[in-house]
C-alpha cells in the first residue's frame, strides 16, 4: 500500500519520539558499532536514525519492493553499513551471522 507512492509516505511520516530512541540505547544497549536488524522499514525513518546513533551494521528486510528499491535509493550515505533483504520476512534468505 505506501510503496504506491514511497517519497509522499516518507514526507508525510513522523519520526518517532526520542523516547523511543532513548529506551533503544538505555535497554538494548544502542551505540556506535550495534549491529541492528530491522524487519519492515518502511522508508527509513527509524533506519536513518540509527545511522546517526552509530549502528554498524544494519540488516533491513522490506517486504515491499518498491520501499526496498526507495531505501537503496535513500540510504546511499550509509556507505556498505546497511544491507537491504527485499521480500517477505519468512522467505528471505539471510547470510549466516
Amino acid at each position: 500500500m505506501f510503496g504506491r507512492d514511497p517519497a509522499t509516505y516518507d514526507r508525510a511520516r513522523l519520526d518517532y519520539p526520542p523516547r523511543v530512541y532513548d529506551l533503544l540505547r538505555k535497554r538494548c544497549g544502542l551505540r556506535p558499532g550495534s549491529s541492528v536488524f530491522e524487519i519492515g522499514p518502511g522508508t527509513g525513518i527509524a533506519t536513518r536514525s540509527l545511522l546517526k546513533f552509530g549502528a554498524n551494521p544494519i540488516v533491513l528486510i522490506e517486504p515491499d519492493r518498491r520501499l526496498a528499491r526507495y531505501l537503496a535509493a535513500r540510504l546511499p550515505e550509509s556507505n556498505g553499513r546497511v544491507r537491504i533483504f527485499p521480500g517477505p520476512f519468512e522467505k528471505v534468505r539471510l547470510p549466516r551471522g
